[in-house]
């Protein structure tokens, strides 16, 4: 139903490859969220998950109506400050994809005049607040058990001493497909793990931190990792 990201900003263009979502909200009411109380830096980020169920969702729903998220924008976040990158909002409804960016920390574009703060950017902070209950009752967040991962690596030349084995029969160097665009790093591969893979992979990456790098066939690879969400899967 809703998914929303972040691009750009001041940052390294590999910066956003092993971020989470910021919100991802499905047709059942499960809101996924980072877990506020992950130990930072990890390789693999944790997610949490509340259930504000159907009549949740629809309140969702009717949120995003009235902050203008079921008509895209054509902005391409408008002018804003780059620095602070460009939130995208992208909404499902009725079996079509809305997709609306929102740049410079809320500056308003076209599709929303006025808004001060962009009543999108409002409705993102609600939806990551665990005190918003949606219209349902004791709702707690409770940890998303990740069932597969979604994967970048690249090999490295850099030595570290914070080195893993690669734990999956296919190496890195054949690993998924070449990522298009490989946003200026060489060698840079994308794919996907699931089942006994996903489990063998979360094992071995256990404790490892953003800087721990992976070896497989004597190369060292950085990496970049993070749990695909249910509704992803569905995609």
């Amino acid at each position: 139903m809703l998914e929303v990201t972040t691009e750009g900003g001041f940052i390294s263009p590999t910066a956003h490859l092993g971020e989470l979502p910021d919100v991802v909200v499905d047709a059942a009411g499960n809101i996924y969220t980072a877990d506020p109380n992950a130990p930072a830096g990890g390789l693999i980020p944790q997610a949490v998950v509340r259930n504000v169920g159907a009549e949740g969702a629809a309140q969702i729903m009717a949120a995003l109506k009235a902050a203008g998220l079921d008509k895209a924008n054509d902005d391409g976040g408008g002018p804003g400050n780059p620095d602070a990158g460009v939130t995208v909002f992208t909404v499902e409804i009725d079996g079509q994809e809305v997709v609306n960016r929102i740049s410079g920390g809320g500056a308003p574009g076209p599709g929303h005049p006025g808004a001060s703060p962009d009543p999108a950017l409002d409705l993102l902070a609600r939806l990551e607040d665990p005190t918003q209950m949606w219209g349902a009752g004791n709702v707690t967040a409770t940890p998303f058990v990740p069932t597969a991962y979604k994967l970048y690596e690249a090999p490295t030349a850099n030595s570290a001493s914070n080195a893993i084995d690669w734990p999956l029969a296919t190496s890195l160097a054949q690993f998924g497909t070449p990522a298009t665009p490989d946003l200026g790093v060489a060698g840079l591969r994308t794919g996907a793990v699931f089942g006994d893979d996903a489990t063998k992979l979360a094992s071995a990456a256990a404790g490892a931190t953003s800087d721990t790098v992976l070896v497989s066939d004597s190369q060292q690879y950085q990496v970049w990792i993070r749990p695909l969400l249910p509704p992803e899967l569905a995609e």
